[in-house]
């Protein structure tokens, strides 16, 4: 029985379903650099450590979201969308987010807060929702690998593009004639 049957998921839908989850991931990582700038600006705010890494981390998601989210939905770009390091990167970043919840939880009990405690408990409650986002995403990334390893291709990603193939002789500005005869040969008098 295979993977997909177990689970129940269609193969076709893991791009967009993954898609999803990584524009999730970046609006809350925005949001999150966002209220880091609030507590930072706050006046009786300590900035230490263990604010400055959910901070930081907001910046080192990017290329990781760039990679994971737009490798491999270009069939030029497939080739690198390499499915075990696609789910090592989600694993890693769900370790990442998890140290970040942990850090800015830690942030607040020690009271370095100041007068930003709200904000920085909002920022708590984000990279828990991030932590789970990315936990999604690397199991989503292990079924990929599991896929790959069954069929030699990306779930659902080989259709992407499929049925966007425009006839060179039928395009908008082609000179070609565009009603029901445009392959007709020419009768030549």
């Amino acid at each position: 029985m295979a993977l997909s049957e177990m689970l129940n998921i269609n193969p076709d839908r893991v791009p967009n379903i993954k898609a999803a989850l990584h524009a999730f991931q970046a609006v809350l990582a925005v949001v999150i650099f966002a209220l880091g700038i609030v507590v930072f600006r706050d006046g009786d705010a300590k900035i230490v450590g263990n604010n400055g890494w959910p901070f930081g981390l907001c910046f080192l998601s990017i290329p990781a979201l760039i990679y994971l989210a737009l490798a491999p939905r270009s069939e030029r770009t497939r080739k690198i969308a390499v499915p075990n390091v696609m789910l090592v990167v989600d694993a890693v970043f769900a370790i990442f987010w998890l140290s970040a919840f942990a850090s800015q939880a830690a942030y607040n009990t020690a009271n370095l807060c100041g007068g930003a405690c709200n904000v920085s408990k909002a920022i708590v409650g984000l990279a828990f929702f991030e932590l789970l986002s990315w936990i999604f995403t690397t199991l989503i990334s292990t079924y990929t690998l599991r896929y790959y390893q069954q069929n030699g291709d990306l779930p659902g990603y080989e259709k992407l593009g499929a049925g966007q193939n425009i006839d060179p002789d039928k395009a908008a500005f082609s000179m070609a004639p565009h009603d029901e005869e445009a392959y007709t040969p020419c009768q030549h008098g």
